[in-house]
């Protein structure tokens, strides 16, 4: 497998104190090494300026920081985007982790699947009481074609800058289309 293709995982923030160290634990554990994590808080909370300190300190320049100060999902993961450098994008709410080897599986699905521009795979959701397990549905081409629906809040939507290029994104109350460009436009 190649490992000259950088990802760039953007992580928008509003209130993630409790959630964002484990987060970003998860992207630093994979096996895939070549990436990097744009950390984007977003909005105005009291424990905001400390949380950035205590990213800074504990990961350094491991993790870039692009504090906003408008409370606004969409604008923190254009804003994310804009700022990466990687070749292959993933756009990680801060309450989301991933599982060990899901980086490495994911870039080896691009690697065997060279035309694609997109990787979208399976989630389990979890709360704290480890016993509640919401495992998503099975990816279901029809229903995509059919409604033309990605769920972009999980983790497993991957995408490479280059396909970026190639779509347009639409954000209709919470939910994020993403079909190929028809005509001029950028992701809003």
């Amino acid at each position: 497998m190649r490992d000259d293709v950088k990802v760039s995982f953007i992580v928008p923030g509003y209130k993630c104190d409790e959630f964002i160290f484990r987060n970003i634990e998860s992207i630093l554990d994979q096996d895939y090494e070549n990436r990097e994590i744009i950390f984007v808080p977003n909005g105005q909370w009291e424990t905001k300026d400390e949380l950035i300190k205590s990213v800074q300190e504990k990961y350094g320049d491991k993790v870039g920081i692009l504090s906003l100060e408008q409370g606004n999902l969409g604008n923190a993961n254009n804003e994310g985007f804009a700022v990466s450098t990687g070749d292959v994008i993933s756009h990680l709410s801060s309450d989301l982790y991933i599982m060990p080897g899901a980086l490495r599986n994911w870039m080896e699905a691009f690697d065997e699947n060279p035309k694609h521009g997109m990787v979208y795979s399976g989630y389990k959701m979890v709360d704290p009481n480890p016993a509640n397990i919401y495992h998503s549905n099975p990816y279901d081409r029809y229903h995509l074609e059919c409604e033309n629906f990605i769920d972009g809040a999980n983790p497993c939507l991957l995408y490479t800058s280059d396909a970026a290029d190639d779509l347009l994104c639409v954000d209709l109350g919470g939910r994020r289309i993403i079909k190929k460009k028809t005509t001029g436009g950028q992701c809003t």
